[in-house]
């Protein structure tokens, strides 16, 4: 499945409070490239919106190890 920026991915989720927690990684690399949340039921844990609404997301375009904060 493909996350916001359109990489296609494998996507693992979970569901905790009436939100789905949804992961995409890199099919080679395993490296994160995204998250989203979804709510699953009507108004889950005080939002307002109807189920089927992404509530966040966050897409990981760079990584890298460096030397300090």
């Amino acid at each position: 499945m493909p996350d916001h920026a359109g990489v296609m991915g494998i996507g693992i989720g979970y569901t905790s409070d009436g939100v789905r927690n949804e992961l995409f990684f890199d099919r080679t690399t395993s490296a994160l490239l995204g998250e989203e949340s979804v709510a699953v039921v009507n108004d889950p844990s005080g939002y307002d919106v109807p189920a089927g609404t992404v509530i966040d997301w966050a897409d990981y375009l760079a990584s890298g190890i460096v030397n300090s904060l």
